[in-house]
């Protein structure tokens, strides 16, 4: 009886580390998207987009539907705003137009996470570790792929990488700490 009782808790912890990955990536994915444009101006054209609603961009994609860089603010407006499901439709039309890009494979893996669909997220992020293996973004979402497959071992791997290449002061870092703290204990 008390071996079940603890395997319940252990359960019951394993589901809410899962959850709070996850909404540390959805978190760190809304936190990047200035950084991924490098673009500072107040009144950028950029900036003024990652202010819009979903709707907001899907009038602007509906004049311009081969943009492939607005079809990716669509797909993160769609995770802002709660639906993964339409932001996976929407990064693989942004790739169909430039499947060179690594980062809009970054964000459709990361949309796959928040569905909790692990195993496409984990083939897409291995995928652009291969070419990439410094891809410091690929490694963290990873590692919350990994979390929600369970692998515990390989996800806090993938956190450390993420630190060693993202550097100690930079956006990020203690989060990623805390994630390889928690996982630790696992």
């Amino acid at each position: 009886m008390r071996q079940l009782k603890k395997d319940s808790y252990k359960r019951i912890a394993l589901g809410l580390v899962a959850i709070v990955l996850s909404l540390g990536l959805l978190g760190s994915s809304l936190a990047g998207l200035p950084a991924i444009f490098m673009d500072s101006a107040e009144d950028s054209p950029v900036q003024q987009v990652e202010e819009m609603t979903a709707s907001e961009i899907e009038a602007k994609t509906a004049e311009n539907p081969k943009d492939a860089m607005l079809l990716d603010q669509l797909g993160q407006a769609y995770i802002r705003e709660g639906n993964p499901a339409k932001a996976v439709d929407t990064y693989k039309k942004a790739l169909a137009l430039d499947s060179s890009r690594d980062d809009y494979k970054n964000s459709l893996a990361e949309a796959y996470v928040v569905l909790g669909s692990y195993p496409e997220a984990i083939k897409i992020l291995q995928e652009i570790l291969i070419r990439n293996p410094d891809h410091a973004q690929a490694h963290y979402n990873l590692g919350h792929a990994l979390v929600g497959a369970r692998d515990y071992r390989k996800a806090q791997s993938e956190f450390e990488e993420y630190i060693k290449l993202n550097g100690e002061n930079n956006p990020g870092t203690e989060e990623a700490k805390r994630l390889v703290e928690t996982l630790k204990g696992i």
